[in-house]
This record gives C-alpha cells, structure tokens and sequence, in this order.
C-alpha cells in the first residue's frame, strides 16, 4: 500500500515537472566562440612567434571566429606537461607544428585573397608547399597511432590467452576475495 503511495508522488512529481518545464522559454546556445579581452588575448599571443603573429592577424581581418579557435588551440598545445613519455611528447611537438602549418596555411589563404595579381602565383605556390609538408606530418602521425594501436592489440591478444589458460585460477582468487577467505593469502 505504501508503495503505491510513493509511485503515485513520484508519477505526480514526475508529470508536473514536465508540465513545468515545457512552460519555459529555450535557453539560448552559448556561441560557438567567445572573443577574448584584450589583456587574454595578449596572453595568448605572448609565446607565439612573431611570423604566426603575422599570420594570424592575416586570419583575424577575415575570419575573427577561426583566429580565435586558432588562438586558442595553440595555447592549449603549447602547455608544458612534464609527465609525458618521449613517444607522448614527440607526438604533441608533431601536434602543436601541424596547427602551426594550419595556422601559416590559413593565413598564406586570407593574405591571397587581399593579394594583387601579381602576388597571387608566388602566395598559391607558399600554400601548396606549405599542405605538402602539412599532409606529410598529419600522415606521420597516423602512422604512429596504426603502430601504437597494433602494438596495444597484441598486448591485448596475449592477455586474452593468458586469461583463458588461467581461468580456474581466477575465478578461485575471485570468489576467496568475495568470501573473505583470502585473508591468510595477503601479502603482509
């Protein structure tokens, strides 16, 4: 009896919360991008390189959305995590030099676009050679993380077979855990 009571409440709750809530105006989506102040906005810049600099700007005249992503993706790739392994770091310095090419890249495109025609050939030859190298990096990268994910598949197949090859003796171990009864077996 008591129980119908309680799902009675909780079905009553349940409806009025939703009569409610239909009653509510939406609330707006936070923007995609947020510009930044001034004073962060030159905290961020603060460790980029004078050329990415340049580039940047080139990419703020056109697309303020894209310089900010672009602003803030490299600052974030720029962070100093000292526990990183050799292989980690190698792979965020790959990171953080492919955003630098997108960022050169990108900025090589909205400088072409304000370029007179007779700057135009040299800019478009700057941005193909600057996708070349950029696409040679992004494939490095993936062929590591084939690699990486190879080497983990394989770690994975012999844990699955010497799991199978152990089962009684896991199952053992587990139900004398759950039992209590492996308190002569701890280590100390």
């Amino acid at each position: 009896m008591r129980t119908a009571k309680l799902i009675k409440v909780f079905l009553i709750t349940i409806f009025a919360a939703n009569a409610f809530a239909q009653d509510l105006p939406e609330a707006p989506l936070p923007p995609k991008w947020i510009e930044f102040g001034e004073q962060e906005e030159s905290e961020y810049l603060k460790n980029i390189g004078s050329e990415l600099k340049l580039y940047l700007k080139e990419i703020k005249e056109v697309d303020k959305e894209r310089y900010f992503d672009l602003l803030r993706d490299y600052y974030f790739r720029s962070m100093n995590y000292p526990m990183l392994r050799n292989v980690e770091k190698k792979m965020r310095d790959t990171d953080k030099e492919i955003l630098e090419y997108e960022i050169l890249t990108e900025g090589l495109s909205a400088k072409y676009k304000k370029a007179k025609d007779s700057e135009k050939e040299k800019i478009r030859k700057d941005i193909e050679k600057n996708l070349t190298y950029l696409f040679d990096l992004k494939e490095n990268m993936r062929a590591i993380e084939v690699q990486q994910l190879e080497t983990r598949i394989d770690e994975l197949k012999e844990k699955i077979k010497a799991r199978k090859q152990n089962k009684p003796t896991i199952i053992k171990r587990r139900i004398e855990e759950l039992l209590g009864d492996d308190k002569y077996l701890e280590w100390e």
